[in-house]
């Protein structure tokens, strides 16, 4: 493989790396946490029957072990990120559509009775009104 990152974004300004380069978790670079390494390490000192050698091997296997729960950890969290920007997302998405329902399913004749009577009752105003303002107080005299 290659050792680029993985990145998804959650958010309009954010990205996260959801994957750990393979040389950086089991090794291969010949480092202190090559677990390859480790391993043939342990097997020519089991084979050579060196119990100091062996007791080497298992701490460097125990330390590789520590490592490598580091990295489970961190790749968890970044699961986890994701997993509630998802359920976010589904609520959001689930809200929009059922917005998008309660609109839809609108009454249209009891919308356009409900209209018809709202116009009524504000023209009988306007009429009211202009009866009104149109006396003058020589219409009283």
């Amino acid at each position: 493989g290659d050792t680029h990152d993985i990145e998804i974004a959650i958010g309009s300004q954010s990205r996260l790396v959801v994957n750990e380069v393979g040389s950086a978790a089991v090794g291969g670079d010949l480092g202190s946490n090559d677990l390859f390494q480790i391993l043939a390490q342990l097997k020519g000192s089991l084979e050579a029957n060196d119990p100091a050698e062996v007791g080497a091997s298992l701490e460097s296997l125990r330390s590789y072990e520590s490592h490598i729960t580091s990295i489970l950890a961190s790749l968890g969290a970044s699961l986890d990120r994701v997993a509630m920007k998802e359920n976010i997302s589904g609520y959001l998405q689930d809200e929009l559509t059922r917005q998008i329902s309660d609109r839809g399913d609108t009454d249209l004749v009891a919308a356009a009775n409900l209209l018809s009577a709202k116009e009524t009752a504000y023209q009988a105003a306007l009429l009211s009104s202009s009866k009104v303002l149109g006396m003058s107080l020589m219409d009283y005299l």
